[in-house]
């Protein structure tokens, strides 16, 4: 930015910059890196669904508020990209959790109980008990230690989005730390 920083505008901030001074829109540099982008082709596939998607009448539906720093990511591709599970680390409630399993496939976030033990002494102290119980692939059920509502982080300095998930907390045996699924996804 090229504005001195005592004439910038407070009221602004660009999380990109992590500085003051403007938002999204005004943002000269985003926009040139777009276009490069653009011009070499890297964001084709976008820009198709996104003429695809103003071709389309609008009729009967109505347009949902947008949300402020919601991220996207297109669908993975089938073929070309690397296979097995997607493994993330992600900041819950203020601790860097490694390997977070992402299963589109399971019906809840699920947390392990030797990760759970880790946490700060108040964090835990806010498991509430949980009376159902899971029912793994095979069939075995697994009775839950409890439940636990904590902010999760994903992303990192310049691009990160935010959600509070329920985790179950269970005791089994797992090479993951934790299991973001369906709701949380």
């Amino acid at each position: 930015m090229v504005t001195p920083v005592e004439k910038r505008s407070s009221n602004k901030f660009y999380d990109f910059h992590n500085d003051k001074g403007h938002n999204t829109d005004e943002c000269m540099q985003l926009k040139k890196q777009i276009e490069d982008l653009v011009r070499a082709g890297n964001l084709s596939h976008l820009i198709k669904e996104i003429k695809q998607s103003k071709e389309q009448p609008k009729v009967g539906k109505k347009d949902a508020p947008a949300k402020d720093n919601e991220i996207t990511f297109p669908p993975l591709a089938t073929t070309g990209g690397a296979e097995g599970p997607l493994i993330i680390k992600a900041e819950i409630s203020g601790h860097m959790i490694h390997r977070m399993y992402v299963d589109r496939g399971s019906s809840m976030e699920v947390l392990y109980e030797n990760c759970f033990n880790q946490l700060r002494p108040e964090i835990k102290s806010q498991m509430v008990p949980a009376t159902t119980s899971l029912t793994g692939f095979s069939g075995e059920t697994i009775w839950l230690l409890g439940q636990l509502r904590l902010l999760v982080t994903i992303g990192d300095a310049y691009h990160s989005t935010e959600a509070w998930m329920n985790f179950m907390i269970v005791r089994s045996l797992s090479p993951y730390n934790g299991i973001i699924g369906r709701p949380g996804i």
